[in-house]
């Protein structure tokens, strides 16, 4: 070995290029990465860094690395050169260990080999909130008016609204998931020209004080506000009086509010719970339209819920009924699931047929045997 390092410290760099680019770049890296200053060099060199393939191909299969080179690129060769990878081919094996085990900086592709749809999405919402903003966008508009968006994070949310579309007036956003964000961002600027603001999130947040009020309170001049949120809380449900102390009275101009949201505690031995009439009773002073509220307690499960949504209803899913429920209907509403500790009677299920004419899937959550 000895002597061929010598002999290939004696060629010149053009040769030396030629007889590298004969070898596949993962081989290269791992065998002449550090072995010394001219071939360091030359390694480093987008030829073999700007696109890696982190396994071993045949013809119809896909391999992940050997143990020792993968383990040596995930804590030496990778966040050596992380900043001039732009392309990377994993399999889903070893995919969460050599994406997480530095920053890609200049990323702008994935190859995804053995990888599955559900294996993909859990991949992609669990750790995409962590992907950081190097240089935040600089995307900007004086006269854009109205904006529809899907979101995976709220920092993208925050970010529209930081000023930079500062004749926004209608804003919808449909949002998967709902945290903190990880940087620093200009969240208290004032948006006077918002008139409608739409916020959809089917995932659960407990950032409901932290986030989202503190974000309402900004668009003091709003006219119409429609949310539909997951919320979880250790001390208290979401109803009409906290509606009104912390989102209708900082929205002096707000003519119309839709809303759909159910809100979720943990049962911790409270000496006082709310019931589903006093839920009611806090919508008396909040608005003219009609207002449905149920309040869940379950023990087994050792947690409480309350639903609250204005009515007609204007969802296409409809989440955790319970034996609480009444009637009505629901033209809209496409997807059911029924879920209570409590069994479900022949009379329950014909109050749901009858009240959701349309429905196109039904789930039911219940280990209960009904009454004979």
């Amino acid at each position: 070995m000895e002597g061929s390092l010598i002999q290939l410290n004696d060629l010149p760099d053009e040769i030396l290029l030629i007889i590298l680019k004969k070898l596949d770049n993962i081989e290269v890296l791992y065998s002449f990465i550090g072995v010394n200053k001219q071939l360091d060099q030359l390694v480093h060199g987008s030829i073999f860094t700007k696109c890696l393939t982190m396994g071993r191909r045949s013809t119809d299969s896909y391999y992940r690395l050997n143990g020792s080179v993968f383990e040596r690129f995930c804590s030496q060769i990778l966040p050596k050169i992380h900043h001039k990878v732009e392309w990377l081919n994993l399999e889903s094996s070893t995919m969460k260990d050599i994406l997480l085990c530095t920053s890609y900086p200049n990323l702008y592709g994935l190859g995804l080999y053995n990888i599955n749809k559900e294996y993909a999405f859990h991949i992609f919402t669990a750790y995409w909130c962590q992907l950081r903003f190097q240089n935040p966008p600089t995307i900007s508009s004086s006269t854009l008016l109205e904006v529809h968006v899907r979101l995976e994070c709220f920092v993208v949310c925050l970010y529209l609204l930081d000023g930079r579309f500062d004749q926004l007036q209608r804003l919808s956003v449909n949002i998967h998931k709902i945290a903190s964000p990880q940087i620093i961002i200009d969240n208290k600027k004032q948006i006077p020209n918002l008139k409608l603001f739409s916020l959809h999130c089917r995932w659960g947040t407990d950032k409901y004080s932290e986030l989202i009020v503190p974000l309402l309170h900004r668009m003091f001049n709003l006219v119409e506000l429609d949310l539909r949120l997951v919320m979880f809380d250790e001390k208290r449900f979401i109803d009409g009086y906290d509606l009104k102390y912390n989102i209708i009275n900082h929205l002096l101009r707000l003519n119309k509010f839709v809303f759909n949201i159910s809100s979720h505690l943990p049962l911790n031995d409270q000496i006082s719970l709310s019931s589903n009439e006093d839920c009611q009773l806090s919508f008396k002073d909040v608005q003219d339209n009609k207002v449905i509220s149920y309040v869940d307690y379950f023990s087994d499960c050792k947690r409480g819920q309350c639903h609250i949504y204005s009515y007609p209803y204007q969802g296409k899913r409809y989440q955790s009924i319970t034996n609480n429920f009444s009637y009505g209907l629901f033209e809209s509403v496409r997807e059911v699931s029924l879920f209570d500790e409590r069994p479900l009677e022949h009379e329950f299920f014909v109050k749901i047929a009858k009240s959701f004419s349309f429905i196109e899937k039904l789930t039911v959550y219940n280990k209960k045997s009904t009454e004979e």
